[in-house]
């Protein structure tokens, strides 16, 4: 297991692709060169929200990201898979942050908000975030996050930004103001034709 803690998404998502280009196995899937850590934990206290992005360090993806995390539509460049914004705000009909929301308002305590992004009859895409768990302990929104795989070349910065998004929101609305971040990666990688 590598842990790294910080309180910065940017130096956290450094600190994460250094170690696995430095540290990393070099691993063929399918046709594609990569360098992999597995079983990352990520800790950061007190988040930025993706509006507080100090240096945007790709415009475009930053834009498909939001899109991904806050329209509910498919995404072609995924298999034409539902977005995540779907998974969490229409999951089967469902919008499961206010769920979240709702669970904890009523039990503070609670040890079951938790929801998953994964849809068994999806069999093309299986999520790279795929299951959020919220807890609020000692006045703190823990929002822990497992992730199957996050590609820390291209996408994983802004995941990081969305989640933290979601996780202020929730925050708001519980009038919570400490929040920390707790995200589980099984697969830490970038391709190599992104280094």
């Amino acid at each position: 297991m590598h842990y790294i803690e910080d309180a910065s998404i940017e130096n956290i998502w450094k600190k994460a692709k250094n170690l696995i280009l430095n540290k990393g196995s070099e691993i063929l899937d399918e046709k594609e060169e990569l360098f992999e850590i597995l079983d990352l934990f990520l800790i950061i206290k007190q988040p930025e929200t993706s509006d507080q992005e100090k240096q945007i360090h790709d415009k475009e993806m930053k834009k498909w990201m939001m899109e991904n995390f806050t329209e509910i539509k498919n995404i072609p460049e995924l298999h034409d898979t539902k977005s995540y914004g779907w998974r969490l705000y229409n999951f089967q009909g469902k919008d499961q942050i206010k769920w979240i929301i709702n669970k904890l308002k009523k039990k503070k305590a609670t040890k079951s908000a938790t929801i998953v992004t994964i849809e068994p009859k999806d069999e093309n895409y299986i999520p790279c975030v795929s299951l959020l768990d919220f807890k609020i302990r000692n006045g703190e929104l823990l929002m822990s996050v497992t992730c199957r795989s996050l590609d820390f070349g291209k996408k994983a910065l802004y995941n990081l930004y969305f989640l933290s998004d979601i996780a202020h929101d929730v925050a708001k609305e519980l009038k919570i103001n400490n929040i920390k971040l707790k995200i589980f990666v099984i697969s830490a990688h970038i391709y190599k034709k992104d280094t």
